[in-house]
């Protein structure tokens, strides 16, 4: 067999793996981040294929179309974030999905839920603990200094 009849049956071979739209491998999982934490949301499909991400909707910037963007578009085809943002003006919570594409069409994963975990307030710093005591039908503050007419039971 000649080697030029070899490289088109190969390429033929190649070619006919291609055709078709990617098929998604690997679909994210939903994951709760506290704030600030870093996170990686998984996307993988067959082939040479184009990731994209949405998040509820809509396209997620990633630092590729923005060099501030704390979200990256890894290699593979993953978003990671390197820390997750929870505030009034921008928050990284939502149900996020990736789109592999190529010539022959596009795939879709699974919805996966990005939730961060927050306090509902921030806790102040306190000098002293507050410690309560019981007593009878009194519940007092134990640092509090009361008259020392006590009566001594031994």
């Amino acid at each position: 067999m000649d080697i030029t009849v070899l490289l088109m049956i190969l390429l033929e071979v190649t070619y006919a793996q291609q055709e078709g739209p990617p098929v998604i491998k690997e679909h994210p999982s939903s994951v709760v981040a506290r704030r600030n934490d870093p996170v990686t949301l998984n996307c993988a499909a067959s082939g040479v294929a184009r990731i994209r991400w949405f998040r509820d909707g809509e396209k997620v910037v990633t630092s590729t179309q923005d060099p501030r963007s704390h979200r990256v578009l890894l290699p593979a085809g993953s978003l990671f974030f390197l820390c997750v943002t929870a505030t009034r003006k921008d928050s990284d919570t939502g149900a996020y999905w990736c789109v592999a594409s190529n010539s022959c069409g596009a795939s879709r994963s699974h919805n996966a839920t990005l939730t961060v975990a927050t306090l509902a307030y921030d806790f102040e710093s306190q000098t002293e603990p507050i410690v309560k005591t019981r007593v009878g039908g009194l519940c007092l503050p134990a640092s509090q200094r009361y008259p020392s007419d006590r009566v001594d039971l031994a």
